[in-house]
């Protein structure tokens, strides 16, 4: 109806997954590496989740129009399956002629196995993409994990992709799946556009339908991020109601009445749920570089990879593909140990990693930290704290600073030292990270019934949170050069005149004030988050969480009783009044405050009340509270 005014050819906000409007953000172009971490032979078996909307389906087509020629693809997009249906689905899309009737397992089984030895033996390779995973029963699962049985002694014969919701993630972090979730090599959460890639994504399928110019004002764009939470189907949807308002107004600009015109006609209906935006957006290349999220300390690296090899030769297979998009995830793996600004940024929100359970808490200053910004330079939280000079160093060595690494060492120690950091962290928790299951550090965490927290901050948040954390000492390398130092520690015990410090072997007290001369205010902690308790709950949730909430809220204000009686139904809403006492609390310890009990909230809250069987920086207050008080379990949410 509107093609013809606008002088387009086609449609450009369909919500048919159209591989040519595919907008790469920083965000898709992670998940896409993950596909072809798949299909370089070695992957094994990646899983990719996302919100409903969040343009999956749409990825998986461009992945599916461009894969090499030699790689063999089973695309499974309904499976509500029982065992042989799923077998023999597989069996057809790979055009495997089906073993005689009789058919079962075992024979179909048979089948496949056969087809894709004879297929490694032609150095062909097979990929199994199952769409819409959330819905896969427990058995289907277990077959998918004996499928990864299938291998020679050097080589998984069949690569498996599981593409779903984020309740797949929920499904996967069962105790009785724990087998098949271990198997994952890669996880990526495809998260929402943020503000900017809202703008760009919408003149990007402008573009892709044949119009030059901007049609949406800025203030137009901001009212369908608003409305959408930078989900693309939602996006879609208000744009092409505005195209039409548009039309039948006459009016060749859409502005920001047009836009919120067209969000009434097509209904604000629930807001989408948003899982902070990281990975960060996109946090980084999650499992597939170091891990599940690019995170705290030369977090590009830390935690986004993977050893990748072949990355550079599937570059070249793919040559071409979506424009300048490979160009840009080609920065992933080529980025220096502190190169931090050739990856995408990280917004400054918490992040929830489900069913690794990564937190990225946000700074403790009231000032918010800019989207675009996280991780960029370091800046001191603390404003009376000098810049680390050489000067520092030396008052800091006079003061207890051993004579080691742990002090200054080069770029070429700086990885070194983090390893050792996270040898350290884990030991303090009983954990051998060596032979730990998992390919980050959070995600060795996670399989080991820890979550990691990071955040930026001051000795004040150490102090309350009370775990060791690992930190990222730095200095200039001289009065003249603007080059910078750094080393990785973990702070094992305070108090208020001193820091203890840790890194392999090596042991190192600090005055406060030369620690903090060091330190550039960004911390990593593992902690372990209640069972049962959602990862952020806020106003409208209902469950026992937020009666467990209300309860150690309570024991922080010095207002709890022990129950006699069960809780009255009221206590499991989240309503205004535990809002008001959440922002309380946030607002008396120097929290970002919004009456959410996110995971830099909760941990604050238990750092405050003492942990149990944890290990701590405050000894003695790990049992002030009356064991029937400190004991409290949080009920699951049934």
């Amino acid at each position: 109806m509107y093609l013809d005014f606008f002088d387009i050819k086609e449609t450009p906000f369909s919500i048919t997954p159209d591989p040519r409007y595919l907008y790469l953000s920083p965000r898709h172009q992670e998940a896409l590496a993950h596909l072809l971490y798949a299909v370089t032979g070695s992957g094994g078996f990646v899983m990719l989740s996302g919100e409903v909307g969040a343009g999956k389906t749409t990825l998986c087509r461009s992945f599916l129009e461009h894969v090499p020629d030699d790689v063999d693809i089973a695309l499974i997009v309904n499976p509500r399956l029982d065992e042989l249906e799923l077998m023999l689905t597989i069996l057809d899309e790979l055009s495997i002629v089906r073993p005689p009737a009789p058919h079962s397992l075992k024979t179909t089984f048979d089948a496949l196995n056969a087809y894709l030895i004879e297929a490694h033996a032609k150095n062909r390779r097979t990929v199994l993409i199952i769409d819409e995973a959330q819905n896969l029963s427990a058995s289907l699962l277990e077959l998918i994990r004996l499928l990864t049985n299938l291998e020679t002694a050097k080589t998984k014969l069949l690569q498996i992709i599981l593409i779903g919701q984020p309740e797949l993630e929920t499904i996967l972090a069962r105790s009785e799946l724990r087998q098949i979730s271990q198997r994952i090599t890669a996880r990526y959460a495809l998260r929402a556009l943020n503000r900017k890639e809202t703008g760009k994504y919408i003149h990007h399928r402008l573009e892709v339908a044949g119009l030059a110019g901007r049609l949406f004002t800025d203030r137009a764009i901001g009212a369908v991020y608003r409305h959408s939470q930078g989900v693309p189907r939602l996006i879609n949807t208000v744009c092409d109601r505005a195209l039409l308002g548009a039309y039948v107004g006459g009016r060749q600009k859409i502005d920001v009445a047009i836009v919120k015109k067209a969000i009434d006609e097509v209904g604000r209906g629930p807001s989408p749920r948003r899982y902070s935006g990281y990975l960060g957006g996109a946090v980084a290349i999650g499992v597939i570089l170091l891990g599940v999220a690019s995170w705290l300390f030369a977090p590009q690296q830390m935690d986004r990879a993977i050893a990748y090899t072949n990355v550079h030769a599937i570059l070249g297979d793919l040559k071409g593909w979506a424009g300048n998009g490979l160009a840009t995830l080609n920065t992933f793996w080529t980025a220096d140990f502190h190169g931090g600004e050739t990856s995408p940024p990280l917004p400054s929100s918490v992040v929830i990693e489900a069913p690794t359970h990564i937190y990225k808490a946000p700074p403790s200053s009231p000032t918010p930290v800019q989207e675009e910004h996280v991780m960029a330079a370091p800046t001191a939280p603390d404003s009376e704290t000098p810049k680390p000079t050489p000067e520092t160093i030396q008052n800091a060595q006079k003061n207890g600073l051993s004579q080691t690494p742990l002090k200054l060492p080069s770029k070429q120690r700086a990885e070194r030292t983090l390893n050792n950091a996270y040898v350290t962290l884990f030991r303090a928790w009983g954990k051998d990270y060596a032979r730990l299951t998992g390919f980050s550090p959070c995600e060795k965490a996670a399989l080991s019934g820890l979550s990691c927290l990071r955040g930026q901050g001051g000795l004040a948040d150490l102090d309350a949170l009370n775990l060791p954390a690992l930190v990222r000492l730095e200095a200039s390398t001289s009065p003249e050069s603007a080059s910078v130092s750094a080393s990785y520690a973990i702070v094992t015990a305070m108090d208020r005149t001193q820091v203890s410090l840790s890194s392999g072997s090596i042991q190192d007290v600090l005055p406060r004030p030369a620690f903090r001369a060091l330190w550039d205010g960004n911390y990593l902690l593992l902690w372990p988050v209640p069972k049962g308790v959602r990862p952020i709950l806020r106003q409208g949730m209902r469950g026992n969480d937020v009666i467990w909430l209300r309860s150690i809220l309570a024991r922080t204000e010095g207002s709890a009783t022990i129950e006699q009686a069960p809780p009255p139904p009221a206590d499991a809403i989240f309503d205004d009044s535990l809002v008001r006492r959440v922002r309380v609390f946030q607002r008396t310890h120097a929290l970002p405050v919004d009456g959410v009990a996110g995971p830099q909230t909760i941990a604050r809250l238990l750092g405050l009340l003492g942990w149990n069987h944890a290990p701590v920086l405050h000894p003695s207050r790990t049992s002030k509270e009356p064991q029937a008080r400190r004991q409290t379990p949080p009920p699951g949410n049934g």
